[in-house]
Formats: C-alpha cells, sequence, structure tokens
C-alpha cells in the first residue's frame, strides 16, 4: 500500500527545495524518491498566474462535490441537520443512484452499511430481552407489585435464568414497574383501639436496685428491599439491654418474646448468684 503524506509535509518539503537543498540530500534524509518530490515541486509550485496547480485542483474537487451534494439534496428533500432516519433513507437513494455512497447526508459508511444489511434483525440481548419482559413482568404481579430486582432475580434463577439485577432494573423501568415494598406500620397513640394505661414511671429514670424497673421500646430498619423490628428490654439500673427480639412483623409475639427471654437471663443470673 502506498505511503500517504500529510499536505503540510508536502509543502514544508518543497519549501526547503527552495531554499537551496538538493533534491538527493531531502530525498535521503525523508526517505522519499525523487520522483515524487519532482511530482510535490510541480503541484505545489506557483504558475505564471500565481495559482499553486495543487490548490486549484482541491477547489474544483470541493466545488464539484458541493454541486453534486445541492442536487442530490434537492431531489431527495433532506439536509445533514435532519433526523438519522431520513438521512439513512436519503443515503439510500444517493447509493442506488450513484456509482458510490455520497456523503452529502452526513452518515458514516459503516453507519449506512449496518442499517442495510443488519438492523432488520434483532441482536442477541434484544432476543433475550423479549424473553425476559414477560417473566419479569408475571413475577412482579405475582408479588403484588412487592418485589424488587432482587427477588425477581432470585425466582428467575429457580427458573434456570442467570440475569444481574441491573439488567432487571432496566427491563422493569421500560415496563413501568416500581416495587412498593413492605412499608414499616406505624400507628399513633389516637389510633390504638387498646385498653389504657397509666403512665406509673413518670419519667422517673433512677432506680436504686436492677431488675425493678425495665423498659421496652420498638424500632425498625430497613434490610435490602424489607423492614426487620427490633425490640429492646432495658434495665433502668445499669441501663444495660437485657434482651431483644427482631422479627418481620410487628405484633405481640415480638414483645413478648423479648421479655420472656429477658426474664430467663435475669432469672438465671439469680440462680448462679444464689
Amino acid at each position: 500500500m502506498a505511503k500517504r503524506y500529510e499536505e503540510s509535509f508536502k509543502v514544508k518539503i518543497i519549501k526547503q527545495h527552495q531554499t537551496g537543498i538538493s533534491a538527493v540530500k531531502l530525498c535521503s534524509q525523508y526517505g522519499i524518491a525523487r520522483s515524487t518530490l519532482f511530482l510535490w515541486k510541480k503541484q505545489y509550485t506557483a504558475d505564471e498566474a500565481g495559482q499553486i496547480p495543487r490548490e486549484r485542483y482541491l477547489l474544483e474537487k470541493e466545488l464539484e462535490r458541493l454541486r453534486t451534494e445541492n442536487t442530490i439534496l434537492k431531489t431527495c428533500g433532506c439536509s445533514p441537520a435532519s433526523p438519522l432516519s431520513e438521512r439513512l433513507s436519503a443515503t439510500i437513494y444517493i447509493v442506488a443512484n450513484s456509482a458510490c455512497l455520497m456523503p452529502c447526508a452526513s452518515v458514516n459508511r459503516s453507519t449506512y452499511y449496518h442499517h442495510a444489511f443488519r438492523s432488520p434483525g434483532k441482536t442477541q440481548l434484544q432476543i433475550r430481552d423479549e424473553t425476559l419482559k414477560p417473566l419479569i413482568a408475571e413475577i412482579f404481579s405475582k408479588s403484588k407489585a412487592r418485589f424488587g430486582a432482587r427477588k425477581i432475580r432470585s425466582k428467575l434463577m429457580e427458573l434456570g435464568y442467570s440475569v444481574s439485577e441491573r439488567r432487571i432494573l432496566r427491563l422493569m423501568k421500560e415496563f413501568g414497574l416500581s416495587s412498593a415494598g413492605s412499608k414499616p406500620r406505624l400507628n399513633s397513640a389516637n389510633d390504638r383501639q387498646y385498653h389504657y394505661y397509666p403512665n406509673k414511671l413518670k419519667r422517673n429514670f433512677l432506680t436504686d436496685a436492677p431488675n425493678k424497673v425495665w423498659v421496652s421500646d420498638i424500632t425498625y430498619a430497613k434490610v435490602g428491599m424489607d423492614f426487620l423490628y427490633l425490640c429492646v428490654v432495658i434495665d433502668l439500673y445499669s441501663r444495660k439491654v437485657v434482651s431483644y427480639g427482631i422479627s418481620e412483623h410487628i405484633d405481640t409475639a415480638l414483645v413478648t418474646q423479648a421479655f420472656l427471654d429477658a426474664y430467663a437471663a435475669r432469672r438465671n443470673h439469680l440462680d448462679r448468684r444464689n
């Protein structure tokens, strides 16, 4: 394949030759043929009218290209600022009515060939997505809109599909699916329909002996897509956590188990002391 030289390089060589450097020395220094040097000299030396043949040739080629572009663009009704779909249609027209692919529609050759020969078929990624979409929608529907990408991925793996959470999130977004997730159920005192018990402690948090006053409360924390509830029992004498319970549900069983664990722990402690 013939070596291509930049225009600036050619001009530099000719200017050096015009300053008196011999052709033999320039050809030896830059590794170019003697015939090539004299061809450049002919192309880049101004004629009697002061015009450089190479520049005149390039201007004529550019003028010819612009005239051809204007003719084709007027015929196909498209411009370089038009959407890609319109420019692709114009390119197909250009190819069908010219001997070579014209660049006047501002479409790369690779883009045209991809559109013309490969775009009608679906990629492996698109085929895979078409398989996964109904499965994701079905799993999401059966979960009553509670499952997120992590749980849907687990269900898909049970069915034999290995899919990343990121891909599932992308497909869920295309479907407009958004996991509601489980919400903490917190009721205010005004909403409760329970028997009212008087406040016996009355903010007196000081005690003179262990196991006289225990206090308890429930809080929650989000773990992944779910909420876990924590019930803690504290002895006010030492401010020590006597026991705690963790559950996915905020109910009586959580509080009862935390209290029974505290009672068992302190009873065993007293038995060892006795």
